[in-house]
């Protein structure tokens, strides 16, 4: 994105999409710039507490054995339509090992 400097945007049909192709722009600004100056609201904060968790695995390198595959597919299924809780429920059985 020319805003932020890096990335980029492609509109769809539900609304415009952030498309980061480095990890560390990922980790260092724009998930920094979504919880301190643009906080997600709703139902979506529950995905972005799941995404930081995935993030968190992947920093660590733990994506790459078995085990941590298995975590990033389990938050995969909690996301978006597999969601059963809602905002008011807690969050923490996704929690990372």
């Amino acid at each position: 994105m020319k805003y932020l400097g890096y990335g980029y945007t492609a509109v769809n049909r539900e609304g415009i999409d952030i498309i980061v192709t480095k990890f560390s722009d990922l980790k260092d600004k724009l998930l920094p710039l979504l919880h301190l100056q643009h906080p997600i609201l709703g139902y979506k904060y529950l995905d972005y507490l799941y995404f930081m968790q995935a993030v968190e695995i992947m920093e660590k390198k733990l994506h790459l054995t078995e085990k941590g595959l298995n975590k990033l597919r389990e938050i995969q299924v909690l996301m978006n339509s597999g969601r059963k809780n809602t905002p008011s429920q807690n969050t923490d059985s996704a929690t990372t090992d």
